[in-house]
């Protein structure tokens, strides 16, 4: 049996497919998020969010950008100005 971090580190990893849609519904309900806060939230390696965001931007999802993704809602990409003020939400 696990105990301490290990056991809450094993319990908030997700399997690939509930961490693809924990991503999903982030940066849908934010219309943006960063890679590096996804990793920190989610428990996994900066590589592992790229290959979520990868399958996720695929299937029509999100668009990557550099250092996050967007949300694709059938509106217009996301300004920079847009993408910095939610980035300075997370300092």
């Amino acid at each position: 049996m696990l105990h301490g971090s290990a056991a809450e580190d094993a319990n908030v990893k997700a399997a690939p497919q509930q961490r693809r849609e924990r991503v999903r519904r982030q940066i849908i309900d934010s219309g943006f998020a960063r890679i590096e806060d996804l990793a920190e939230d989610l428990h996994v390696s900066i590589m592992t969010v790229h290959r979520d965001l990868d399958v996720l931007e695929r299937e029509g999802w999100l668009t990557k950008i550099r250092g996050g993704a967007t949300a694709n809602l059938g509106q217009p990409p996301l300004t920079f100005q847009h993408i910095e003020v939610a980035m300075h939400r997370h300092d």
